[in-house]
Order: structure tokens, then sequence, then C-alpha cells
């Protein structure tokens, strides 16, 4: 928001070119953080803290090497990986001017949302959400000050975003240090099995968070060659707006995957399903929620983005694209709830293909079939059905697993909806 007044519209085109980079920077974080999340909610389960503690500080020390070499490796090829993401020659510098801050502060911003998941785990969501509300808090004020009072433009936003992350980062670390936490800092003992269990259970969070990154930049391409830089401001407005929803009902889901994974390891089954139930209610919520405002609110929400008086076509050309989108809301929960589902009772397999089906095949097979129909129009349509295609294998999925008959007659007991 701060970008698309402070700035200017190909500003806001400019971030969201390198957004599917930043993607593949956090998800290794979402990796590490949900694979070691899950071992250590099944360690406590099990009741061994010993072991618990040595996979959460093997893990810190493996995301601080991997984020500090990925830096440097991005850092000497910038100009290289902005222009393989297809940055137009009228945003390519504020591609730049942002990227090449975030970088630098990559191992923040992987640490911080490492250590968010594992402080639920330790059992204080409530700190988890404070500094989440803390860094929230920080980037705002930060990003007012430096775009709008110092005149920084998108590093300004950059510095904020990374200053924000290095104090969520330091909040969780003092957490784990004070004595009062169940997890504790250990010399790290690193066998080979910690880290290869953490990555197959995180890989496919890691790969939704990359296939997330992977469906903006077929966006960024397709909308780019189609419509040019006024539909890449569009775009950058609504990949926004998705973001939130998606992030929001990916927090639910990594909410409730610890939760899930403690009480398979107690052999725990009706408890699980209670906590995926619950899941289900509030993912539905979110989604018809967002594509309400989204079709009721919609010029208000873009102008949240863009000024109505500077670019009248733009901003106008904007509100069906958003519209049309919204649909994907509606879907978009049930799949990110049922891959984290899968991760969490060790399901990988189900897991990573739900999350290659969604990110990969389907993206790229809905953006063609839609375009190829409708035209245009049917870029902004072709999420939708790419997350109905895969809603439809997780229903074949979950009719194929032992445990789901068991879960679908408690909720048929309890009636709790679909």
């Amino acid at each position: 928001m701060f970008v698309g007044h402070g700035v200017c519209p190909d500003a806001l085109a400019g971030v969201n070119i390198v957004a599917p980079f930043v993607n593949l920077i956090f998800s290794i974080g979402v990796v590490f953080a949900t694979g070691a999340s899950t071992l250590i909610s099944i360690e406590l389960g099990k009741g061994h803290r010993e072991q618990a503690n040595n996979i959460f500080s093997t893990i810190t020390l493996i995301v601080i090497l991997i984020s500090v070499f990925l830096a440097l490796v991005t850092l000497f090829n910038l100009k290289s990986i902005i222009s393989l993401l297809g940055a137009p020659e009228d945003v390519f510098l504020f591609s730049f001017q942002y990227l090449r801050i975030i970088v630098i502060f990559a191992v923040f911003l992987i640490l911080s949302y490492f250590f968010e998941l594992v402080v639920k785990v330790d059992g204080f969501p409530g700190l988890a959400i404070a500094g989440v509300l803390l860094s929230g808090i920080a980037n705002i004020v930060l990003d007012y000050l430096f775009i709008m009072q110092f005149g920084w433009g998108v590093t300004g936003a950059a510095v904020a975003t990374g200053i924000s992350q290095v104090a969520a980062t330091l909040f969780y670390i003092f957490h784990f240090s004070r004595g009062h936490s169940n997890l504790q800092f250990v010399k790290p003992r690193m066998p080979r099995e910690i880290v290869r269990k953490s990555i197959a259970i995180g890989l496919s969070a890691g790969i939704m968070e990359i296939s997330s990154g992977l469906v903006t930049f077929i966006f960024n391409m397709v909308i780019g060659l189609k419509l040019g830089s006024d539909g890449l401001i569009s775009f950058g407005v609504i990949s926004y707006i998705n973001q939130f929803v998606f992030m929001t009902v990916t927090g639910i889901s990594q909410g409730s995957q610890p939760l899930i994974s403690f009480y398979f390891g107690k052999r725990e089954q009706k408890a699980a399903s209670e906590v995926l139930h619950l899941g289900m209610v509030y993912v539905t919520a979110v989604g018809v929620v967002a594509f309400v405002i989204c079709n009721v609110l919609t010029s208000l929400l873009v102008g949240l983005f863009l000024d109505m008086h500077d670019d009248l076509e733009v901003f106008t050309a904007t509100l069906l694209p958003l519209r049309l989108f919204s649909l994907s809301f509606l879907f978009v929960g049930y799949n990110v709830l049922f891959a984290s589902y899968f991760s969490s009772v060790t399901k990988i397999g189900e897991s990573v293909a739900v999350t290659v089906l969604r990110g990969l095949v389907f993206a790229l097979c809905s953006m063609a079939i839609c375009i190829l129909f409708l035209g245009n129009l049917g870029i902004w349509i072709s999420q939708f059905i790419c997350e109905i295609a895969t809603s439809i294998c997780i229903m074949i999925m979950l009719r194929r697993q032992p445990n789901w008959k068991h879960i679908s007659q408690e909720r048929e007991e309890r009636k709790v909806p679909s």
C-alpha cells in the first residue's frame, strides 16, 4: 500500500516481480520449520524432551548456514535473477532496489518464521502472536517513515521489512534463552536422520510456498506478454490480496499441524480429527468472507493500493480481474489445510502430490486451457479452475486413507460441516 501510494504503480509491479524469488528464500524456512515442528511435536508427545531440544538446535544451525549461503549467491547474481524473473525495463530498477536489500536480511526472514512455528510447538502460541504483531507493527511504522517521510522508495520498503524481521527474530531468541521455555538451545548433534526427516516432512509445505511463487511467476510472465505493464500493476494488487488470504489459511493449517502431529504421536486419533474439523470450519469461513469482501468492496480494496485519480484506466481495469480471481478463495483453504494434514500424519507422498499438482501441473494446464477458450479473461479465472481440480484430487486421496473412514464417521456423529 505504501509503495503504491508513496512511490508509483510501476514500483508496485517491480516489487511483485521479485516476489517469486522471495517466496523461494522463504520456502527454506518453511521446509525446516514445518519438518522440525512436526518432529518436535511427535517427540514431545512421546515425552522425549532431550531429543526435541536436539532437533530444535540442529535445525536452527542448519537454517542459519543455508540462508547465509543463499544470500551470498543471490547478491553476486542479482541482475541475472531479476532478468530471469521477467522484469520489464520500466520496472527493472524498482525490482533491483528492493531485492538487493531483502536478500541481505534473508537469514532473519527465515529464522523469524522458523522460530514462530517452534514457539507454538513449545506451548506458547500467545508469544508467537506477539512476535508477529511486533514485526507487523514495526514494518508498518517503518514503511511510513522510510517511504512517506524520508522518500527512500522501494529501498525503504525493503529496509522496513528487514528490520521488522530482525525484531521478531530477537524477540523469539529471548524467549528461548531466558530459561522459561520447554525447548532449550543445546549443543547440536547433527545425525543425518534428523535432517532427512525434517526435509521430507517439510518438503510439501516448502513446495507449497515455492508453488505460490511459481504461480506468481507464471502470472507475471503471461500477463507481461499479453497485457503489458498495466496488467502487471493490476496483478500486483491482486497478488497482495491473494497473499493475505493464502497466508491466513496457511496460518490456520500450520497452527493445526503440530497439534495433529502431537496427538498422532500419542495415538489419539479422535483428538487429531477434532483439530482437523476445526481447521475445515475456519478455512471455509476465511474463504467465504474473503470472496464476499472482494466482490462487495472491490473499489475500496483496489483503492488501498492505487490512486484512482492518478490512473483511472488501470484502477478500473483491476476491478473485474479481482472479482474473478477471488473465486479461488473459496477452495484454496481446503487445499492448503489437507496438504498440511497429510504432512502432519507423515503421509509425505500425498502431501507432495497435492502441492505439486496445485502449484505446477494444474496451474499451467488451467492457465493454458482458460486462455485458449476465454482469451485474456481466462487469465484471472485459471486459478479458480486450478483450486477446484486440486480439491477433487484431495477427495480421491482421502477416500484411500485407512484413517479417513474413522474420521468421517466421527464428523457425521458430531454433525460437523464437511
